[in-house]
């Protein structure tokens, strides 16, 4: 039995991505259509009424802008903390579906669900997911790695983590007031390639293991260079992309590739 990711989409215009095995589908958020949401599943071979739950990082509306139609046309469970129930209760319009978290892990079928909060400028989380002794971890929107994230998210097998922009690029963008360039490199905003590269060779220290890269800046970076920084700061560690562990960049618009641990 195969434990799975594919990103539907990542970015600051939508993010989703599904969660699965054999016989358990989770959508982590939902932030792009319905319809883009059932399209999208469908070219991976899977259907929407397949979904046995959806769960949300946070309230920002490129996380959430597909929940309203979603959970109504499928009548599916929200999964998420009591500081985002106020906000999905007025988009819902009652909180008959949303079931609120309390920090503790907790079961959807056969994957086991562990959250953990990350610094960001609302409330947001990330979630490991365990299946068969497998760990699939996501966490994006995280303005800073803390220690205690680093420590929620080692171990796992497969890790979705945010590269949002280069920083040179971020600054030298004219399209950008001063304070927003502040709010995203700010600890509670957005992590950038170099953070992301720095987190990650500590959280990859073995062969095997496979890394997804998210959450990019369509303004502030680009997949290319998102991996350069990535693929460099492992190689001085010893890793080599492509060949020790698999790394790849999470699109805006295409749907992943399905990686998988079995």
């Amino acid at each position: 039995m195969s434990f799975n990711i594919c990103v539907l989409a990542s970015g600051s215009k939508g993010n989703a991505a599904l969660i699965s095995t054999d016989k358990t589908k989770i959508l982590l958020d939902a932030g792009i259509s319905c319809r883009s949401i059932e399209q999208k599943l469908k070219s991976v071979g899977h259907r929407a009424q397949e979904l046995d739950a959806v769960l949300i990082t946070h309230c920002h509306w490129d996380h959430i802008s597909g929940i309203k139609t979603l959970v109504k046309k499928y009548d599916l469970n929200v999964y998420t903390y009591y500081q985002n129930y106020g906000r999905l209760v007025s988009i819902l319009g009652s909180g008959k579906n949303i079931i609120e978290l309390d920090g503790n892990d907790f079961f959807i079928k056969e994957i086991t669900v562990s959250p953990f909060e990350l610094m960001h400028d609302i409330h947001c989380f990330g979630y490991s997911f365990y299946s068969r002794g497998k760990k699939i971890t996501v966490m994006t929107d995280v303005g800073k790695i803390t220690d205690y994230v680093r420590s929620r998210a080692k171990d796992s097998n497969i890790l979705m983590i945010e590269s949002n922009h280069d920083v040179q690029k971020l600054m030298s963008n004219r399209k950008y007031p001063q304070n927003l360039k502040d709010r995203i490199i700010s600890d509670q905003g957005h992590l950038s390639n170099d953070l992301c590269a720095d987190a990650l060779t500590q959280l990859i220290t073995e062969e095997g293991r496979q890394v997804v890269l998210a959450h990019l800046s369509q303004e502030n970076n680009t997949p290319e260079l998102a991996y350069t920084i990535t693929a460099n700061a492992l190689k001085n560690r010893g890793i080599e992309a492509g060949k020790d562990i698999k790394l790849c960049v999470a699109s805006q618009h295409k749907v992943s590739e399905i990686l998988s641990v079995v």
